[in-house]
């Protein structure tokens, strides 16, 4: 079940056209739901969740990046870890989502990575990766 707080509204920004991928959807699907969720879960009023997919030599590379609070330092290199949450007061959650988007990217030969700022005027989280182009799209 998605949790998007009401002032959460995601936008979309994307190359086009965009080579098909490998990978499957149903999986890559949870990989973004899971993102966005998290994106808009932990959002404050007039925080921005934005998707962005553009083209990179080795596939596409995908984005989603919040303006949120950010996750503390302290906790950025666990919370891909099951069953980990870095915020237990007051958001629902079972600390598998970054664990099952690791994993899903994991299978499909890319890796999550997640850049965080927790402290000062701008904070927010960013997760990429990339995912490699189909054997007829690649270059």
């Amino acid at each position: 079940m998605l949790s998007w707080a009401w002032w959460s509204r995601p936008s979309l920004q994307a190359d086009t056209p965009l080579p098909l991928v490998l990978g499957n959807a149903d999986y890559l699907l949870q990989v973004f739901l899971n993102l966005l969720d998290n994106g808009c879960k932990y959002s404050r009023l007039g925080d921005r969740v934005e998707v962005t997919l553009r083209r990179h030599q080795e596939g596409i590379e995908c984005a989603v990046c919040d303006t949120g609070p950010g996750i503390p330092v302290e906790h950025l290199l666990h919370v891909t870890r099951r069953f980990y949450r870095a915020n237990r007061r007051g958001t629902e959650g079972s600390g598998l989502g970054l664990a099952l988007v690791k994993e899903i990217l994991r299978r499909h030969q890319s890796r999550l990575e997640i850049e965080s700022r927790a402290d000062g005027e701008e904070t927010g989280t960013c997760a990429r990766f990339i995912l490699p182009l189909s054997m007829g799209e690649a270059e």
